[in-house]
């Protein structure tokens, strides 16, 4: 009975040393990632032979069958000869120990962000900022990082750590407390650098708006990537008190398209030292009508006056900030088709629509001619893409809007799905 139970024993052991052993042979080549540009290479069992080794065209040679192995960006080979012990149990070329040949390629594609150092000083007992709020944009303005810091006599010092690609950077800090140069600074390690450093003022906010480049000098202009037009436009700030007060102003710029649609917005620094600033955005087609508006958002301002000139390939528009009403203007066509401003006429083969007065005070009138229409909805939109007044004309007709108790600025008008703006005059 016990000699039974030894034969039963010793043939199951002798079933799975032979099931390991052929297990070990192996039949596929891994490569598992470690990092994006980082590969642990090795197969699809634990071998224990040595290989060698082919990547891109460079020979060497392990003693296990494994490795770590750092690939760059592109395209990759990777060849592999693995040379059994003959204790795996391999047939392949008809030996136990006949080497084994695996092949296989990679294509390596990473976008590699390298670290970003900076730090923020600030001694309350010295009359600097206790706690301030930071955000930091890239060049399309998504926020890569933000937060609050929080400085006491103690830890005077925030060191900040980050991993960015090359690229333009926007640094805005806010605070209730003083961050100016003699008692706030901003330091950063290369290959950051700062582009410029500007101070501003509004509401409750003591700002600083840093421009940082890393690995970058920021100074690339527009270029050809542009599908449609590039707009730009540059100001200039005169400063008329002497010395100069309420310095610097803050300027919120928006583009907005013809359906008011907010197509970009920024934020310009100026002060007596710095009165210029130049900035652009790309009016992908179709192109159509667009309108930049400046708007002061300081509550006391220490400008006089601001020029703004503005050019696209096919416009060219110049006008001074108005800084009692707060606010500069300008509209643009780049569309032969849409006539968007003065008496508007919009005429394709099969209609013609006329709107005037444009400017207009308490009534517009609306011509529709069209050969194939009967009747139509006129809606008109203001600049937030709200409906404000909503009425039917009928085909080979006239039309009078009463827009009195409409506030003072640009509207829009859709009918039959074509567009014209029109503009309402203050009382």
């Amino acid at each position: 009975m016990n000699a039974k139970k030894s034969i039963v024993v010793f043939l199951f052991l002798l079933s799975n040393i032979f099931v390991l052993s052929a297990q070990l042979c192996p039949t596929q080549m891994v490569l598992d990632t470690l990092t994006c540009q980082e590969y642990y290479i090795h197969f699809d069992t634990p071998a224990p032979g040595s290989v060698d080794w082919q990547v891109d065209g460079f020979a060497f040679s392990t003693p296990t069958a494994e490795m770590t192995y750092f690939l760059p960006n592109g395209f990759h080979t990777i060849l592999a000869v693995y040379h059994p012990t003959g204790s795996e149990g391999c047939t392949m070329g008809g030996c136990s120990d006949c080497p084994i040949t695996f092949y296989d390629t990679v294509t390596v594609a990473c976008v590699v962000c390298e670290p970003a150092f900076m730090g923020f000083t600030s001694v309350p007992d010295l009359g600097g900022t206790e706690m301030l709020f930071y955000t930091i944009t890239n060049d399309e303005g998504t926020v890569v990082n933000d937060g609050q810091v929080n400085f006491t006599a103690n830890q005077p010092v925030y060191d900040f750590f980050d991993c960015w690609l090359p690229g333009c950077y926007y640094l805005d800090i806010c605070s209730e407390g003083a961050v100016a140069d003699s008692n706030f600074i901003v330091d950063v390690i290369e290959p950051l650098t700062i582009i410029s450093n500007e101070q501003y003022t509004t509401g409750v906010c003591n700002g600083r708006l840093l421009q940082l480049g890393f690995n970058s000098d920021c100074q690339n202009l527009p270029s050809d990537t542009c599908s449609g037009e590039w707009l730009s436009w540059s100001t200039m700030a005169t400063y008329l008190t002497v010395p100069p007060v309420f310095n610097p102003d803050t300027l919120i710029w928006s583009v907005i398209d013809v359906l008011g649609n907010g197509l970009g917005t920024g934020t310009h620094i100026v002060t007596d030292e710095f009165p210029e600033w130049n900035d652009s955005l790309c009016l992908s087609v179709p192109l159509g009508c667009y309108q930049l508006q400046m708007d002061l958002v300081d509550n006391i301002t220490g400008l006089t006056y601001l020029d703004v000139t503005c050019h696209a390939d096919t416009i060219f528009h110049s006008g001074t900030l108005n800084v009692v009403q707060n606010s500069f203007e300008a509209n643009f066509q780049l569309d032969q088709e849409l006539n968007c401003f003065g008496n508007a006429v919009l005429n394709h083969e099969e209609s013609i629509i006329w709107i005037y007065p444009n400017p207009a005070n308490e009534i517009l009138n609306i011509r529709f001619n069209d050969a194939y229409s009967n009747q139509q909805p006129v809606i008109v939109y203001n600049m937030q893409g709200q409906k404000v007044v909503e009425a039917m004309i009928n085909a080979n007709s006239s039309l009078t809007l009463d827009i009195r108790a409409l506030p003072a600025g640009i509207y829009t008008i859709n009918l039959s799905d074509n567009f014209l703006r029109f503009v309402k005059e203050g009382e």
